[in-house]
């Protein structure tokens, strides 16, 4: 009987324990800083949001809310007593960092609930640095330079004007609308990008998605990428999957271990050069098309339209096929490497 009620009141003072008020901490810290227009803003931060609106003014506001909840107000206090805002500011440049002392971050954030997030107004002629951990990143519109450092949270950009724009995102998400030039680098995360003159993109362990570029030089493995419409697309595919809706100009892409189906090359395209192996590859040019061919396989077959201009020479295990696809002079060109895999080009 004493055992049992031993046990009872144990478990009740777990329950009191589990289903105990939280005390909750609040503080916030604004700060207003004259800049030129083309200030650079830095921020370093933790735990929390940064989400960046620009204007014409030529002041950087920032206003940081601080979030923590302890199990009681002592322990809210001395959470709270642990986090500092660094601020150094200059008419060029405004840094604002995120200091957490005495403890792991991470160890901190797993015992405790904590929240930092930055609501910052700066120009949108000036630049940014950014880089945020378990939180997100978003900005507006912005002419400068952007260098974004983002991990277990997602970057969010509208539009970014710069021909220098850097981002690198792991364990979370990319959604850029509109950039002219950017060098993305996705870990373990979603990318999608609506519009981008030219991208390099370094994806691995993620699925991306770009809606219509001008160059795109890509890395991809062991994910999935569609891309809309892009006048060249550059690159090596492994382990991956590659769609491509439309080429106007050029594709040079090594792949393997991944199929890749392009479902339409210009007829005004310059050249196509694929390398692929252990893989399946459907290419589909547009009505009208004419091009110089010069193609080899190793333990797979290569399809291609009926009526071709073309000499095959056939062995055990490979075959090479060399012409053209119809008569005519053409400028564009297609070669074709290939090894354990089938190529088919077809007209549509």
């Amino acid at each position: 009987m004493l055992k049992s009620v031993v046990v009872l009141t144990l478990a009740l003072g777990i329950s009191l324990q589990v289903f105990a008020k939280r005390e909750e901490l609040t503080r916030t810290i604004h700060k207003e800083y004259i800049v030129e227009p083309d200030a650079m803003l830095k921020v370093a931060n933790k735990f929390g949001k940064v989400h960046i609106t620009t204007d014409n003014s030529n002041a950087i506001v920032i206003d940081v809310e601080i979030k923590v909840e302890g199990r009681n107000a002592d322990k809210a206090q001395q959470i709270m007593d642990r986090i500092h805002i660094d601020f150094n500011a200059g008419p060029k440049q405004v840094e604002a960092s995120t200091q957490i002392g005495n403890s792991g971050s991470v160890t901190m954030k797993n015992t405790e609930d904590l929240e930092i997030n930055y609501t910052i107004t700066m120009p949108q002629r000036g630049s940014v640095d950014i880089e945020n951990k378990f939180g997100d990143v978003f900005i507006t519109e912005i002419d400068g330079t952007t260098n974004f450092q983002v991990s277990y949270g997602s970057l969010v950009a509208q539009k970014l004007n710069s021909e220098r724009n850097t981002a690198v995102v792991k364990f979370g998400s990319a959604d850029i609308t509109e950039a002219l030039y950017l060098d993305l680098t996705s870990k373990y995360s979603g990318t999608h990008v609506k519009k981008v003159k030219l991208l390099e993109l370094d994806s691995q362990y993620g699925d991306s998605e770009i809606g219509a570029a001008g160059r795109i030089n890509i890395s991809s493995g062991y994910d999935d990428v569609e891309i809309g419409a892009v006048a060249e697309l550059l690159g090596t595919v492994k382990f991956s999957d590659l769609n491509v809706k439309a080429i106007t100009q050029k594709y040079d892409v090594k792949n393997s271990y991944g199929d890749v189906d392009i479902e339409f090359i210009s007829k005004d395209f310059r050249e196509v050069r694929v390398h692929s192996s252990f893989a399946d590859v459907d290419i589909y040019f547009e009505q009208g098309s004419n091009f110089t061919l010069d193609a080899t396989m190793k333990f797979g077959d290569i399809n291609i339209p009926s009526g071709a201009e073309v000499r095959r020479d056939e062995g055990n295990t490979s075959e090479s096929i060399t012409g053209k696809l119809r008569e005519g002079q053409t400028k564009s060109i297609v070669v074709i490497v290939g090894s354990y895999g089938d190529i088919s080009l077809g007209i549509k």
